[in-house]
């Protein structure tokens, strides 16, 4: 595989993460890679940080915890 595209085309739902380098190349591919159902997209060393309240493994975990309720009028 010479190109960045061949590499993602071999991706799926399953696939997590995929850290690219160097990071300017993601945007070469805005939009293949959650067409692949890529679920983070992120540069080589940036995979263990992550804020609270993002999804994770292609959901929002902690909307389990919540629960909405409407005060109306």
């Amino acid at each position: 595989m010479n190109r960045l595209a061949d590499a993602i085309r071999h991706t799926n739902g399953a696939t997590l993460m995929v850290g690219i380098y160097p990071d300017a190349r993601r945007v070469d591919l805005p939009d293949r890679p959650a067409a692949q159902g890529l679920q983070w997209v992120t540069r080589i060393g940036r995979a263990g940080i992550t804020e609270a309240g993002l999804p994770h493994d292609g959901f929002l975990p902690l909307r389990r915890f919540i629960r909405w309720v409407n005060d109306e009028d």
